[in-house]
């Protein structure tokens, strides 16, 4: 997912500034689900700027970060909410 990629390089303005493009071009890509391919090396290059191997290595490390764990009910009760039954 666009989104995805976006989040992982740090965001709408961080990488309108990594690739020198404007904030809208970016959020142009963001809703319309698609990024063009010729833009694919530059955003690869951002991602090995920020210490990864590629950009699905980044997006992967990304997603893991803000995954949160399974610990159990979160509502503190010691009750699961209808969704986390669904789960």
């Amino acid at each position: 997912m666009v989104a995805d990629i976006i989040l992982a390089l740090g965001g709408i303005s961080e990488v309108s500034r990594r690739i020198d493009v404007p904030t809208s071009t970016i959020h142009s890509w963001t809703a319309k689900n698609r990024i063009p391919r010729w833009r694919l090396p530059q955003l690869e290059e951002a991602a090995r700027a920020l210490g990864a191997e590629s950009l699905d290595e980044l997006v992967r490390r990304h997603r893991a970060s803000v995954t949160p764990a399974a610990t159990g009910p979160s509502s503190g009760n010691g009750r699961e909410t209808t969704a986390e039954a669904r789960a």
